[in-house]
């Protein structure tokens, strides 16, 4: 080895001349760079096309249509709701939401709930980053006010009230982490709110 040092030949052949050295590192250089560009496209197309299958293909089948669809019937359509999802909300609450004297117990949980959890962005009488709460229960049922509660981002996405919702205030409302006993007692104070107020 004579203290020599020793240069990878990266393609080519090297002599003892610098120049021809740095040509065949250059070439080697630029070789390599436009097989990583091939490298890099196949590995993206091949993602797509993995994408593609994951999130298209598994319909394809017929296998998955939903009851009375034909297999030709490509059209897209939504989710369908039963008349009472239509009116009351999806989510876990099924049943209409039977309302009597108002229990001022739950009311002033419900208070202390709404205070903490829906004041940043609900305000009783007025816009504010979602829809005013105070008179929400004269135009929906409880069981679609809790339902929503404990369902916003399914109500967002696919009920039609929710997506009116979504196309006026473009947040869509987190979910809180709240009961179903906890959202029952939000509704129990929105029902004192409309009852101080004429």
């Amino acid at each position: 080895m004579n203290g020599s040092i020793r240069t990878p030949r990266f393609g080519g052949r090297t002599s003892g001349r610098s120049g021809a050295r740095s040509g065949a590192r250059s070439s080697g250089r630029s070789s390599g760079r436009s097989s990583g560009l091939a490298r890099g496209s196949s590995l993206a197309l091949g993602l797509t096309l993995a994408l593609v299958q994951a999130f298209a293909l598994p319909g394809c089948g017929g296998e998955d249509r939903p009851a009375g669809q034909a297999a030709g019937d490509d059209a897209p359509s939504g989710p369908t709701f039963t008349a009472f999802e239509l009116e009351h909300g999806v989510g876990p609450i099924t049943a209409p939401v039977q309302l009597g004297t108002i229990d001022l117990e739950k009311a002033t949980r419900g208070e202390t709930l709404f205070q903490y959890n829906c004041e940043a962005c609900h305000m009783l009488e007025d816009r504010f980053v979602g829809p005013p709460l105070g008179r929400v229960l004269e135009h929906r049922s409880a069981a679609f006010v809790m339902n929503f509660i404990l369902n916003p981002e399914q109500m967002v996405r696919e009920h039609p009230e929710g997506q009116k919702l979504l196309a006026e205030y473009p947040l869509v409302m987190p979910y809180q982490n709240i009961s179903e006993d906890e959202a029952r007692a939000l509704v129990e104070y929105l029902r004192t709110v409309m009852e101080r107020e004429p």
